[in-house]
């Protein structure tokens, strides 16, 4: 099977084509790749991060869970090229959290994300239970899939030797993800892969 649009040959009258396009594209009407991690104090911040249309500025909202209105936080914006579009990239640290559940939302006005949770917990011992992957890396979307497949019968298994005996797990307490994460940081498409996995 040969799809004979993509694969005819092109001229100027056609528009720009490259290698990007038949991938997937930046969603223009809400936030791309968000991403939330530990800030320097891990009982106490995060870090957001997400790309966006090009905007001049981005915003956290986030609130306690059972609470009624949002904070607000101004993310730091940059600008990045693509080798097929320009985008904005947003970060932000939100500071001095206390330990409970909140609900979060990135972008700006008219162009917010869904609502997600994360929940900061009380340490309570001296363990902690990571997941650590690394050099998930993949030239191709079926690449990262068997990734993906690793991941989860990884997860799978660790908690049902964990059912087994008793101990009842609802989640490792982190993922920790050393990288590569990408072949080519120039291939938007390979991102999209790894966060879909």
């Amino acid at each position: 099977y040969c799809n004979i649009e993509l694969s005819r040959p092109k001229c100027l009258k056609d528009g720009k084509w490259d290698i990007y396009h038949n991938k997937i594209k930046l969603k223009n009407n809400v936030p791309n790749l968000m991403n939330i991690t530990y800030g320097i104090d891990g009982e106490s911040t995060r870090t957001f991060t997400w790309q966006s249309k090009i905007m001049k500025d981005g915003y956290v909202k986030y609130r306690k869970l059972g609470e009624t209105s949002f904070k607000k936080v101004k993310a730091t914006t940059s600008f990045i090229q693509h080798p097929d579009c320009s985008v904005s990239k947003h970060s932000c640290i939100i500071h001095d959290l206390e330990v409970g559940t909140y609900e979060y939302q990135v972008g700006a006005e008219g162009y917010w994300s869904d609502l997600h949770e994360f929940e900061l917990k009380n340490k309570t011992s001296d363990s902690i239970k990571i997941l650590w992957m690394s050099d998930v890396q993949s030239w191709l979307e079926e690449e990262m899939n068997a990734f993906r497949n690793v991941f989860y019968g990884i997860r799978n298994q660790w908690h049902s030797e964990e059912q087994s005996s008793d101990i009842k797990l609802s989640e490792f307490d982190f993922y920790l993800d050393t990288g590569d994460i990408s072949q080519n940081g120039r291939r938007r498409s390979e991102y999209y892969w790894w966060f879909n996995s």
